[in-house]
């Protein structure tokens, strides 16, 4: 007698559930633990019921997780009879940033200079997001479409795949915003066309000008304090 061999049903896996997880840029940059409470149904083994529970999740945010990044907990989701439990998904949710717009591993970010600025140079302040704040000296002319880059100022990239190792880090990459005067007077305006005429080399006589201009327009125009003296009482004699 041959005994046909049953075949085995497998149960199948109930849907995942999608949960958004929503992080600063701060968040992502330094990386974060967040706990997030979701609403699942739960099985009673015993009696074969459901019930509407919540559960607290303990999620890893680590460095350099970006948009879209996916973290599941299996089998830690909804439950039914005669199937497996589901899968809980976070999916990152990058929230806006005020100063920064994040493109893969580099951090964009407009600065505001004035039009003197982009002419004869600056240097531009820039906070961080683990809280420093960047001097960055510009010595080149600021045009329409100039855009500076600070090497390992950006977002950090895992080494490998072990994401709380070694990390390299992006670029920030800077671009201007010129902030134009609402007016000029008469004589600011023919004192910059001078200013464009002015030849590269400079006779004697036209260096003593120059140097005479600017004495005469240095603001705040003030005078130096004369040093204040200090007055020492004189020791008094004492007789031993």
């Amino acid at each position: 007698r041959i005994l046909a061999k049953r075949p085995v049903i497998h149960a199948k896996k109930m849907e995942p559930m999608h949960v958004p997880l929503e992080c600063t840029l701060e968040e992502l940059y330094m990386g974060c633990t967040k706990t997030i409470k979701v609403d699942k149904v739960e099985l009673n083994a015993a009696t074969g019921l459901t019930t509407p529970v919540t559960d607290e999740l303990v999620v890893q945010v680590k460095r350099g997780f970006h948009n879209g990044t996916e973290v599941t907990f299996e089998s830690r989701g909804n439950q039914e009879p005669g199937t497996l439990p589901a899968d809980i998904v976070f999916t990152v949710k990058e929230l806006k940033h005020d100063q920064f717009v994040r493109q893969g591993a580099n951090l964009l970010c407009t600065v505001p200079v004035t039009v003197l600025d982009t002419l004869v140079g600056c240097t531009v302040s820039v906070p961080t997001l683990d809280g420093r704040t960047l001097s960055i000296p510009i010595n080149e002319i600021i045009s329409p479409d100039y855009v500076k880059a600070v090497g390992g100022e950006g977002m950090p990239v895992a080494r490998g795949a072990n994401l709380e190792l070694e990390h390299s880090f992006g670029d920030l990459v800077l671009s201007f915003s010129a902030v134009y005067p609402t007016k000029l007077a008469d004589v600011q305006k023919e004192m910059l066309k001078t200013a464009f005429t002015v030849p590269s080399k400079l006779n004697p006589t036209q260096k003593e000008a120059c140097g005479s201009l600017q004495t005469a327009f240095t603001f705040p125009y003030y005078e130096k304090p004369a040093p204040v003296k200090k007055r020492f009482s004189k020791p008094k004699h004492i007789n031993l």
